[in-house]
């Protein structure tokens, strides 16, 4: 991400919280369904089925986040089309 001027090699994930989802207009899980559980069954949510990028190679790893900007800008227009 760094490679891309977004660091967040201080951030964590987060549990999603109930005022996580009042606040947005979207709900997108990666990876939650895995196990064929996830904590997001209390609102409508989006599965993006992403492999987890731990232990790959970083042109892999590249891959998976140049995936996940295009499932975002396609998302993003979307919503500002008022879908």
């Amino acid at each position: 991400m760094y490679e891309v001027g977004i660091d967040i090699s201080a951030e964590k994930p987060k549990l999603m919280t109930q005022d996580m989802v009042d606040g947005a207009l979207r709900v997108v899980t990666m990876g939650c369904g895995v196990d064929g559980i996830c904590p997001a069954v209390f609102v409508q949510t989006l599965e993006w089925s992403l492999d987890d990028p731990k232990g790959r190679i970083i042109d892999e790893v590249r891959r998976m986040r140049d995936e996940v900007q295009t499932r975002v800008d396609s998302l993003w227009k979307e919503v500002e089309d008022g879908c």
